[in-house]
């Protein structure tokens, strides 16, 4: 299938639309200056920067790691096995 080293190009390309997918988060989140995000029980919870600066910068920081620098560290390093 693949080499030692790589992931077969369907992982590769689900890391690559994960990146993509995060990348286009952030990037919505810093354009509009509010973040949208689900709440427990039900409905949704507009996260203003300017109201929750630590919580919105935490969740981008979040986001950003989870969907975009973990999958490159993935890609990066190769499977373990």
């Amino acid at each position: 299938m693949a080499g030692e080293n790589r992931y077969s190009p369907i992982l590769v390309g689900i890391f690559l639309s994960q990146m993509l997918i995060g990348t286009l988060v952030v990037v919505v989140f810093l354009w509009m200056g509010k973040a949208i995000i689900p709440r427990h029980g039900g409905g949704l919870y507009v996260l203003d920067r300017v109201q929750d600066p630590y919580l919105y910068w935490g969740l981008l920081a979040g986001i950003l790691f989870s969907l975009v620098f973990l999958p490159i560290r993935y890609l990066y390093q190769g499977p373990k096995g």
